[in-house]
């Protein structure tokens, strides 16, 4: 699935130092399969962030930090109105997140 996330939304972390819990609220502009259009799809994601002391350090000194070193995992609830991604709405998802300069990567699954 391709789309751009909305602006607006918010993305709040609650805690302090190395594990931190993750409330994050968007609506995603979805491409429709077969260029059929777009269709919005609103989305709350909760999680933990959490890191060791060696890898935060890291981190802070501009160094990548992978998955393996950095507990970053989500759980997804996504709403929408349109008939074709209903299976969303439908279904249960995980994503596990990492930082890149500028943005985070979140790789989602769909637990079948």
């Amino acid at each position: 699935m391709r789309g751009r996330i909305l602006p607006g939304g918010g993305d709040w972390w609650h805690g302090r130092g190395l594990t931190v819990r993750l409330d994050a609220r968007y609506v995603i502009e979805a491409e429709l399969p077969g260029g059929a259009g777009r269709a919005a799809i609103d989305v709350v994601n909760r999680g933990t962030w959490r890191t060791e002391p060696e890898s935060f350090e890291r981190m802070l000194a501009g160094e990548p930090v992978g998955e393996r070193e950095l507990y970053y995992r989500t759980a997804f609830v996504f709403q929408t109105e349109h008939p074709e991604l209903q299976w969303l709405a439908e279904s249960q998802f995980v994503g596990y997140a990492r930082p890149e300069p500028g943005r985070v990567v979140i790789r989602v699954f769909r637990l079948v």
